[in-house]
């Protein structure tokens, strides 16, 4: 029974219903991001349980960000991908020479392709995913020929420079746009369901001129459709994103149960490519989902911010209540009534320094002390930067000891 655009819709929107409702879904990855990026100040229409970090501030520019986050991500990031690797194949019968050479061949042409084909790029974009959000993903392939345009006034329409004809491939995939068999997999391994995929977007323009895509369906886009809007925050569609209506939002869907390839254009039906599993060699998919720290009978791993991510926003308090502290600080004075004229007052309010104000009394103006800042707010801070280093093993990873996780 041939599968329909409509079931492929629901599937997906489904799907992604589901990840923006689960608690270490959308919204999650969003807030870890922030963290990431140094917006942790938002206004308390944002929560833990939607988009954003749920702290009052009518000015984030009178808040302190303290950006530990960010820097105990790219400390760790080395330790996990630094040098690009060499990769060594060994045939597994020594004892053929055919074997042997042809082991060293692959060998040479993989660590060729890796250099030049910018796979090293890649695979770091990949692994800062799973520090930042808990997982990460790649997809590999091969390319055989270029997609070409159905007529040379159309011009190119693949810009990927690490893709290149007759090559394989590492692409790094954002988590948002990746989805997979959450129901038929087992605890979040891709391998085990029966289909992933993933979101991109194409202009409307290079669809069309894809001479690889159903002329039928490319008519139709020309023609001009009604693209659904979108649901999850992969992308928006809204009156004021002229670009969207210039995008078309397609599904690259990997069917392992009738070992079947689509290619699907939201809100079209058929599909704008349908094909037989184009790696006869590939029992699996094309993609490599990781995650930094697994959970337990889940899909999807955490990362460091959520681990940290208490410290994070107790150490932005902790700072702007020293900031505070200091801002609020203006010198005042108890003065004796009726000890100085009203000439020696203004003297006192106006002058400059080295104004000399004439009182009946050596005491008539006396400085008013503010209050100290408490020690305790300097013995926190430091409280919370050893739980930085404790919960993400930062300080035994510089020094080089063994690791607590």
């Amino acid at each position: 029974m041939p599968i329909t655009y409509e079931q492929w819709h629901q599937r997906i929107d489904a799907t992604l219903n589901w990840r923006k409702s689960y608690w270490n879904g959308t919204d999650a990855w969003m807030r870890y991001d922030a963290l990431y990026n140094g917006d942790h100040w938002r206004s308390s229409t944002f929560s833990r349980n939607n988009y954003g970090l749920d702290i009052d501030s009518e000015n984030p520019r009178d808040r302190i960000t303290v950006m530990k986050t960010m820097n105990t991500i790219l400390t760790i990031k080395p330790f996990l991908i630094k040098r690009r690797p060499k990769f060594i194949l060994r045939a597994r019968r020594q004892d053929s020479p055919t074997d042997v050479v042809s082991a060293f061949l692959q060998q040479e042409q993989l660590n060729y392709d890796w250099k030049e084909l910018k796979m090293q790029k890649q695979a770091r974009l990949a692994i800062l995913d799973g520090l930042v959000i808990g997982h990460g993903i790649v997809k590999t392939g091969y390319i055989s020929d270029f997609p070409t345009a159905a007529s040379r006034k159309d011009g190119d329409i693949e810009y990927r420079e690490y893709i290149r004809e007759d090559s394989t491939y590492l692409e790094r995939i954002n988590p948002l746009h990746f989805l997979f068999d959450v129901e038929g997999s087992q605890n979040g391994d891709i391998e085990t369901g029966r289909w992933a995929g993933q979101v991109f977007f194409r202009s409307r323009e290079d669809v069309v001129a894809d001479s690889d895509y159903s002329s039928k369906v490319r008519s139709q886009i020309k023609s001009g459709f009604d693209q659904p809007e979108y649901i999850s925050s992969v992308i928006y569609k809204s009156e004021e994103d002229e670009d969207a209506a210039r995008r078309c939002i397609l599904y690259e869907i990997w069917d392992k149960k009738y070992r079947k390839y689509y290619i699907f254009c939201r809100g079209i039906n058929p599909p704008l490519m349908e094909e037989e599993w184009p790696y006869d060699y590939l029992e699996g998919f094309p993609y490599v989902k990781f995650d930094y720290i697994p959970i337990r009978n889940a899909p999807f791993g955490v990362g460091i911010p959520y681990t940290i991510e208490d410290q994070q926003l107790e150490k932005n308090r902790v700072r702007t209540t020293m900031f505070e502290h200091r801002r609020r600080f203006n010198r005042k004075y108890v003065a004796i009534e009726g000890s100085i004229d009203p000439t020696e007052k203004d003297k006192f309010e106006t002058g400059t320094d080295g104004t000399i104000v004439w009182a009946k009394d050596h005491q008539a103006i006396v400085p008013i002390q503010d209050a100290n800042l408490t020690s305790d707010n300097y013995r926190l801070d430091q409280i919370i930067d050893r739980d930085f280093d404790d919960v993400t093993g930062l300080d035994a990873l510089v020094r080089n000891a063994p690791l607590p996780s």
